[in-house]
């Protein structure tokens, strides 16, 4: 047979899909104890037959202590990847909370979690402490991210929370549970093989548990699906997951664009998720995030992942048609985040979380329009003033300068100051763009005709009195091109439309 002719060679699919092998689920597990003791023993026997005849290889000998230490480590493996969350624990605080969890596992038909814990990452998770590669579980704790509690109602959030919980439940998955444990630890042992070639024995054993038993834990994985719509409808499950990839995204752009600056400024938001609803709906955001979450999906996403994305959770649920909830919680269509006790404070431990990764000394607390008029006008400014250095004047004097620096195209004292601020513009041109408009703006700031209006589509904005937005592009073109006479033309003329417009100053504060 020639080259030519021969069949092509196929792969074997990483995960299996045959989902009647649950019986096998128990089997792989003892087995790899099994393997691990027999191989230890068998070298054992070997180095000691070795030993008695007199012929002791240092080779064989540094084998079997390679592989009776990796063997050691699989018998007596404990989930290591395991930790209490970094959040607060609902107890006896937020009575309402664990309330809610136990109605949607008693609907659910699954177990309540060892531990529930409030935290600030925007994720929905069950982590579990497990024994023996997935063969006895020692502890169960629900993860549930506040940003989410703030981005869902409670009809979707319940529907989720059924979702995660109903892994853990008999749902007619033979060993469904069991294997989910186990395709985990399996998952876990893949991980540590890719760190280091030595472990590749066992990393191979963890790869034939997913080709054997891996369609055990995508049926389970349906069937979670399948009992969070009966529970609490197919239509509150599908709106959740249309937004559940992307509130992640918008709760880090939230944290990097303005939770951050305003820590590093001594500040934080006095109310932490006022507007990010808004800024979930945000178009122009929703835009951008959605390249953020397909690189994010790429880089996560592996070919051991037993759960399914949202969009192929979208396309199942929608296949298999409505269902109507079994439960309906009376306040369904209120936001999540009002089972929150308001006197515990829950949403702090967010800026918490993050000012003590920061920063150590205590912050004040600021509404949104305080911050856009802090923080970012000190970002603006701090850029405009970057190519001046110790030699610049107010607003105005500096203008003149870039005036000047323009028309003599001279441009290396602002390439210096603004090549590390502003690495992440393209070019060199985009680079002195967005400088010059930083310094129009700032120039506009300072004469007191504006002020600055929080703005979630995208960077505060100023406006004068009767809300009409100035926009730096123009003077800022022009300063960038050479044509200063043109740039100061252009921004005396918008400050002098802004004159028969604006409020006196005093009134323009008061609104």
């Amino acid at each position: 047979m020639s080259e030519a002719t021969k069949p092509a060679k196929t792969r074997k699919p990483n995960v299996g899909s045959d989902a009647s092998k649950g019986s096998r689920v128990w089997l792989w597990q003892v087995g790899i104890y099994v393997f691990a003791i027999g191989a230890s023993g068998i070298l054992v026997l070997v180095n000691l037959a070795m030993i008695l005849n007199g012929n002791l290889s240092p080779v064989v000998l540094i084998m079997a202590m390679i592989v009776i230490g990796l063997s050691w480590g699989v018998v007596v493996t404990d989930d290591d990847e395991f930790s209490n969350p970094s959040g607060l624990k609902v107890a006896a605080s937020e009575p309402t909370v664990r309330e809610f969890v136990d109605m949607v596992a008693q609907v659910t038909g699954a177990p309540m979690p060892d531990a529930i814990y409030l935290v600030a990452e925007a994720e929905i998770e069950i982590v579990e402490k497990t024994k023996f590669f997935g063969l006895k579980n020692d502890r169960t704790v629900l993860k549930l991210g506040l940003p989410m509690m703030h981005a869902f109602t409670q009809q979707e959030l319940a529907a989720l929370l059924a979702y995660e919980l109903a892994h853990h439940a008999d749902l007619g998955v033979d060993q469904g549970p069991r294997a989910i444990r186990g395709l985990s630890a399996a998952r876990d042992l893949i991980a540590v093989e890719r760190k280091g070639f030595v472990n590749a024995i066992y990393g191979s054993y963890a790869r034939k548990i997913y080709r054997s038993v891996g369609g055990v834990g995508i049926a389970q994985e349906l069937a979670a699906d399948q009992r969070a719509a009966q529970a609490f409808s197919s239509q509150s499950l599908l709106s959740a997951l249309a937004r559940y990839d992307d509130v992640p995204v918008a709760f880090d752009q939230l944290l990097r664009e303005y939770v951050v600056p305003a820590l590093q400024n001594q500040m934080h938001p006095v109310a932490m998720f006022d507007g990010f609803a808004e800024l979930l709906e945000s178009r122009v955001r929703s835009t951008e995030r959605c390249a953020a979450l397909q690189r994010r999906r790429a880089k996560d996403r592996n070919e051991f992942d037993l759960h399914r994305t949202p969009t192929e959770r979208i396309a199942t649920l929608q296949d298999a048609g409505p269902v109507v909830a079994q439960h309906v919680f009376p306040h369904g269509g209120a936001g999540a985040h009002r089972l929150l006790d308001s006197e515990e404070k829950s949403a702090e431990i967010v800026v918490g979380v993050w000012a003590a990764a920061l920063m150590g000394n205590r912050t004040e607390a600021k509404t949104w329009h305080e911050l856009a008029a802090e923080v970012f006008s000190r970002k603006t400014k701090n850029i405009a003033t970057a190519a001046f250095g110790e030699h610049g004047g107010d607003a105005s004097t500096n203008f003149d300068q870039a005036s000047d620096w323009s028309a003599n195209n001279d441009w290396q004292a602002v390439d210096e100051a603004v090549a590390k601020p502003l690495k992440k513009c393209g070019d060199e041109t985009a680079r002195r763009l967005q400088w010059a408009r930083c310094l129009v703006t700032d120039a506009a700031a300072e004469s007191g005709r504006f002020a600055w209006q929080h703005n979630w589509d995208g960077p505060p904005q100023l406006v004068d009195g009767s809300g009409v937005l100035f926009d730096p592009s123009e003077s800022a073109s022009y300063l960038v091109a050479g044509e200063a006479p043109k740039a100061q033309a252009s921004l005396r003329a918008a400050l002098d439309r802004c004159v028969d417009r604006a409020q006196p100053p005093q009134q323009m504060a008061a609104g």
